[in-house]
């Protein structure tokens, strides 16, 4: 199945008076839940839904305390995790604190096999 995608128009926000010019944007069809990801899983495997659950959310409490400890999350071949933050620049190191950080976010790489499939995926326009 293709993943379908639409025309945007954007303008330069550097260059306000060039025409916009157009990307290709993915089309996002709905979500599918950790309670729907666990009950396919279990569809395709010995594992019981109610096990999946228990599993994926005890790992959703895991990855957080080892991202905080400094940890890059490495799932094999499903991809990694790891913290990246942006923050205000200052004249000197010595002015650099805490204070200075933005924005604190989870950085997701996919790993191969993830980036093989996605790099397989076919697209249609919308």
């Amino acid at each position: 199945m293709p993943v379908k995608f639409n025309v945007v128009a954007k303008k330069n926000p550097i260059k306000k008076d060039l025409p916009p010019k157009h990307y290709a944007t993915a089309i996002s069809n709905g979500e599918l839940t950790l309670k729907q990801l666990a009950k396919r899983v279990s569809e395709s495997s010995s594992f019981s839904e109610g096990d999946l659950m228990g599993i994926l959310v005890t790992i959703l409490k895991i990855i957080p305390d080892a991202l905080a400890d400094g940890k890059i999350v490495r799932l094999g071949d499903l991809g990694s995790f790891r913290v990246s933050i942006s923050s205000n620049g200052s004249e000197s190191e010595r002015k650099v604190s805490a204070n200075n950080i933005r924005l604190a976010k989870v950085t997701f790489t996919p790993g191969r096999d993830l980036k093989d499939a996605i790099n397989n995926f076919r697209f249609e326009k919308a």
